[in-house]
């Protein structure tokens, strides 16, 4: 016997959108959980309306700076119209191979005595620096 805690969890869209797992008819070999089987007090799980928003909010190499392939498969998701591809050998204009990208290159400076905590906020300039970078690729 089988058993499953499906509450707040979203199955796969149906023609009247995604359903409600913890609504469907369960299989007479399958228990409902009432509780979660793992817990913990420094964790808190997403509702499952925010999810899909929030990981595709940060899908792609660089979330703010996305690429044209990168804008289409996060619209595709969005919109329910994506499909599995295999492009090193089953997509119509397959070469058999990896397409290659045109890479992108930025200077990066770093900052004066990196070592050094000069707005004494606790870290040091390189870890500022660090973040800020992060923080505008992110």
């Amino acid at each position: 016997r089988s058993i499953i805690y499906a509450r707040d969890n979203i199955g796969p869209a149906t023609t009247r959108g995604p359903s409600e797992l913890s609504s469907l008819t369960l299989p007479r070999n399958v228990t409902a959980a009432t509780t979660p089987p793992l817990t913990s007090p420094r964790t808190k799980p997403s509702p499952a309306h925010e999810v899909l928003p929030h990981i595709l909010s940060m899908a792609g190499t660089r979330p703010k700076q996305r690429d044209a392939t990168d804008s289409r498969i996060v619209r595709e998701v969005e919109n329910s119209q994506g499909t599995i591809k295999d492009c090193t050998k089953g997509c119509p204009l397959s070469t058999g191979t990896l397409a290659t990208t045109k890479r992108a290159y930025r200077t990066l400076t770093l900052p004066r005595r990196p070592e050094r905590d000069t707005n004494g906020d606790g870290y040091t300039n390189l870890e500022n620096w660090l973040q800020k970078l992060a923080k505008n690729l992110e």
